[in-house]
């Protein structure tokens, strides 16, 4: 009698079904994993979004007004903003942080330096920026372009992009130009 005869195991079909079950398992945790990364890598993503933006000219002059809100969950960084495809420098750009409110052009569209406006009955100041702007996740800026280079009379009523750069994408907004 041979001492292996007696001992019981499993059968071919038994054992290939658990490695089976443990290989669809093994799948599922990792598929798990990949989309938990995709998804929480995702919601760290900037994400601007240009909520309002006016261009105005008239004879002494040009400028743009826009409102960007960080909807993404990192805090952004405005590297350049152009207007016509043409970059502004920072000394014609204003900002402050943002309220809900009309925009509209300030000073018979000529800025000299950092100042308040109204809106409702909130004050705002605006300060000349010097460098980049930084745009914290859930928080908002209003931008004053003064001047900008690309802009006359004889652009009345033509669609104009605004263009916003950050380290990581572009934003635009088309824009009529009004005459006031």
């Amino acid at each position: 009698m041979d001492p292996f005869e007696d001992r019981g195991g499993l059968s071919q079909v038994v054992t290939t079904l658990i490695i089976l079950v443990i290989s669809v398992l093994a799948a599922s945790g990792t598929v798990a994993y990949y989309s938990i990364a995709v998804t929480s890598s995702s919601l760290k993503q900037e994400q601007l979004a240009i909520d309002r933006a006016r261009i105005w000219v008239n004879s002494s002059g040009a400028q743009a007004v826009l409102k960007v809100e960080n909807i993404g969950g990192r805090d952004a960084l405005i590297d350049t903003i152009e207007v016509r495809y043409i970059e502004i420098p920072w000394v014609n750009v204003y900002f402050a942080s943002a309220v809900d409110g009309a925009l509209t052009p300030l000073q018979c569209l000529n800025i000299t330096g950092s100042f308040n406006h109204t809106v409702g009955i909130t004050i705002l100041s605006f300060h000349q920026a010097s460098e980049s702007i930084v745009l914290p996740v859930g928080e908002a800026v209003i931008i004053y372009i003064d001047q900008p280079d690309s802009l006359d009379v004889g652009q009345a009523g033509i669609l104009t992009p605004i263009v916003i750069y950050t380290s990581s994408n572009q934003y635009m907004a088309l824009v009529e130009v009004e005459i006031v």
